[in-house]
């Protein structure tokens, strides 16, 4: 099932990669989710490793609930601007902090 869904990502593996032992370029994609930075690509990762798999994905993840937390502020029970750490928002392609317009 995990070598199907590695496969069915194939045609959205649209950025090139350098792989540092051979200085081969390989093809990766980017996992989009709700929560995927914390779920979802933790348990692709540990599955493809465990399984000798490539992972498919860019570590970069682009995750909803993220920038949903990172501007929602204290009504929503989100994270409030000074406290979304700064490597979450860039991850999640949030420009300005508070931003969730170029995500």
């Amino acid at each position: 099932m995990l070598k199907a869904f590695c496969e069915w990502s194939r045609p959205y593996q649209d950025q090139t990669r350098i792989a540092k032992a051979s200085g081969r370029p390989f093809k990766v994609g980017t996992l989009c989710g709700y929560n995927a930075a914390r779920f979802d690509f933790p348990l692709l990762e540990r599955h493809c490793k465990a399984n000798g798999i490539f992972l498919p994905f860019d570590f970069r993840v682009r995750d909803a609930m993220l920038v949903a937390q990172s501007v929602g502020g204290d009504a929503q029970g989100g994270l409030r601007d000074a406290e979304a750490p700064q490597d979450v928002v860039e991850a999640v392609g949030v420009l300005r902090r508070g931003s969730a317009g170029s995500a």
